[in-house]
């Protein structure tokens, strides 16, 4: 092979090598530059989780003492007990970030007849807002919780430092409270449980939907009713700031 030759097979074997290392780095760049634009753009991430309780036969009463976050409730298709749940992390650094949403966990516990949730921190075993104001974290982190309950459950004792809190087509006592949220109850049709119902809010409105159950009113006004439905199932509902609104 002449050196002409050999000068332009080294010349297109510079050429290639560079056109390689050019096309790996920029998407080596680009995909570290996305993902940290990410992180600086905002510092948030979504995260969401699904969890299925099973044997839960036995129990009739669920507790739910959560802090920052929404909570739904409403009836489930089956005899376990399904959660989905949503994390919105903000104001983090990077890693930060990623601990906090690994470490995101619901965990149930059974005692008897009661089923208590709590929303925990997977590497410390404690409960999620322990840990952040432990470590001084106390920083935007809020966990929605969508629950389904099987209708073996008769008693309902639920609250939130901060978050709306939504029931549905659920049967039985309710004890539920927030501080700074609303409360929307949808009533089952035709209630034939005697059961008593306690609504309280500190700031936000109250929302009773009677899905066609009769009401009667002992004490109506315009942050507090005091009633029964249906003759049987007594009501109460109370705000500090904001209205009660009962619709049919």
């Amino acid at each position: 092979m002449s050196k002409i030759q050999w000068k332009k097979l080294f010349l297109c074997y510079g050429i290639v090598m560079l056109m390689m290392s050019g096309l790996y780095g920029c998407a080596a760049k680009g995909d570290t530059n996305v993902e940290d634009a990410n992180i600086r753009k905002n510092n948030t991430a979504g995260d969401s989780g699904e969890y299925i309780i099973g044997d839960v036969n036995a129990a009739e009463k669920l507790e739910l003492d959560h802090e920052y976050g929404n909570v739904t409730l409403s009836i489930s298709e089956d005899e376990n007990i399904h959660i989905k749940t949503n994390a919105d992390i903000t104001d983090f650094s990077k890693d930060e970030l990623n601990e906090i949403r690994r470490n995101i966990e619901v965990k149930s516990q059974i005692m008897g007849n009661k089923c208590t949730l709590k929303v925990i921190h997977k590497s410390e075993g404690i409960e999620l807002w322990d840990w952040l104001e432990r470590e001084r974290k106390e920083r935007n982190v809020s966990v929605d919780l969508e629950i389904f309950i099987p209708s073996n459950f008769s008693s309902f004792d639920v609250s939130t430092d901060m978050g709306t809190i939504q029931i549905s087509d659920l049967d039985g006592n309710m004890d539920v409270d927030t501080d700074n949220g609303d409360i929307n109850l949808t009533l089952i049709e035709s209630i034939s449980r005697k059961a008593v119902i306690d609504l309280e809010t500190s700031n936000g409105n109250i929302e009773i939907n009677l899905k066609n159950n009769a009401i009667e009113y002992s004490q109506e006004e315009a942050d507090y009713i005091k009633a029964k439905v249906n003759g049987i199932c007594s009501l109460e509902a109370e705000v500090d700031n904001g209205s009660v609104v009962v619709v049919q």
